[in-house]
């Protein structure tokens, strides 16, 4: 699966390929993406080289503004079907202080959040991504 993002030690943007994920944990789904909004973050982020990686990998995709279409939904999903037109928010909680179980990660205490094509986890500029159910909205079509 094709992705853009950017690579340690690697100046710039870049493509490369991806597994395509898969629905593996309850509350999880899986949506193919159909339009991703960069916006001036990312010309800092790309001109300073300014890279926040997961520990234990050597690039991140890119985008942290979206819309997709739900393709698949794991056990325990509730709200959502396949077909549903869903936004996915960036910003996801660390579960751990009193803010993030209030879904309220942009207050987050622990500084143990994620936000999703700029900290610490792959954002949405590639063909299909996985998520939880709490951190989407679903878009009213018509």
């Amino acid at each position: 699966m094709l992705a853009m993002g950017m690579a340690e030690r690697k100046p710039g943007v870049h493509d490369f390929g991806l597994p395509k994920p898969r629905v593996q944990r309850s509350g999880q789904v899986l949506v193919w993406v159909k339009e991703v909004g960069l916006d001036g973050t990312y010309l800092g982020i790309v001109s300073h080289g300014w890279l926040n990686i997961a520990e234990g990998y050597n690039e991140i995709v890119l985008g942290h503004e979206k819309a997709g279409v739900v393709r698949a939904v794991g056990t325990g999903v509730t709200k959502l079907v396949a077909g549903d037109t869903v936004t996915i928010t960036a910003w996801q909680g660390c579960g751990i202080c009193q803010p993030c179980l209030h879904n309220r990660s942009d207050m987050c205490k622990t500084v143990l959040f994620i936000e999703r094509g700029t900290h610490k986890k792959d954002g949405f500029l590639t063909q299909f991504v996985v998520g939880r159910e709490q951190y989407m909205v679903k878009v009213p079509v018509g």
